[in-house]
């Protein structure tokens, strides 16, 4: 994902209530603070972030 931090609770909040547990969320080079929500929902075992690899 690269900047859906307005939609990140409502996308996870739909896929909880349908059943689905475990979220891996990649993220792309962020800057609309989804990268510290992320942080903050992996934090609380919502969710697990990892970082999109960059190429060189």
């Amino acid at each position: 994902m690269r900047n859906e931090g307005p939609y990140i609770l409502e996308w996870l909040a739909h896929h909880r209530a349908i059943g689905v547990r475990d979220a891996l969320i990649y993220s792309n080079d962020c800057d609309d603070g989804s990268d510290a929500l992320l942080d903050l929902l992996a934090g609380a075992g919502m969710a697990t972030a990892r970082e999109a690899m960059r190429s060189p």
